[in-house]
């Protein structure tokens, strides 16, 4: 099936532009947003839900706005009464939204450096762990750790479960799997899967974009 994976570097826009924006989003997400002093955390998740809005307009030929959401249990975001599914992501000054009709999960990480092995440790599983350590280069290792972060991120977020619940390596035989859609640049990785097999439609917008819908 199709899905939508689109990303953005958020920046300040007007304050009536923002204002604008908000007004599309559901009450208590609006409510969470406007208490946020306007941060980088606030644009960059005001972008992802634009993101959204822009995805499922483009993809189903309606609003994202009017559509009604809950949150489960486990705290995964979803649409009432609708065969559409949802993951937003964002990380620094990146946001991320997928959306398909399937389950789906999404993850963006601006790159820096972290303590691979230790973090690795705790969060991946043996086989996950084995090969990043078995990488020696430092640039290389740094690009293996967000690779898999991003997968088991996204795993976590498909299932509603989160990272802590991804009972298995993203990995067979040392390399992705291919239900794993994974793309990078020299500031970000990010990546989607879905709980049935789904070919992700990457774009990436601009500000200007998103003002116009």
């Amino acid at each position: 099936m199709q899905g939508y994976l689109y990303w953005a570097k958020a920046e300040e826009v007007p304050e009536a532009q923002a204002e604008a924006w908000l007004r599309t989003l559901p009450t208590e997400k609006r409510r969470r947003l406007t208490a946020r002093p306007r941060d980088e955390k606030f644009w960059a998740s005001l972008f992802a839900e634009r993101l959204l809005l822009v995805a499922v307009q483009e993809g189903w030929g309606i609003s994202s706005e009017h559509l009604p959401r809950e949150v489960t249990p486990q705290g995964k975001p979803y649409f009432v009464g609708s065969r559409i599914c949802f993951s937003l992501s964002h990380s620094g000054s990146y946001a991320l939204a997928a959306a398909a009709e399937c389950p789906v999960g999404a993850d963006i990480q601006c790159r820096r450096p972290v303590e691979e092995l230790r973090i690795a440790q705790r969060l991946f599983s043996a086989e996950e762990y084995a090969v990043l350590e078995a990488a020696t280069d430092p640039a290389a290792r740094e690009r293996l750790f967000y690779r898999i972060w991003t997968c088991r991120e996204s795993a976590g977020k498909c299932s509603g479960r989160g990272l802590w619940h991804v009972p298995s390596s993203v990995l067979d035989g040392g390399v992705l799997c291919g239900r794993y859609f994974l793309w990078e640049n020299a500031e970000v990785t990010l990546a989607a899967c879905g709980a049935a097999e789904v070919a992700f439609r990457l774009r990436h917008l601009k500000s200007a974009d998103l003002g116009a819908m």
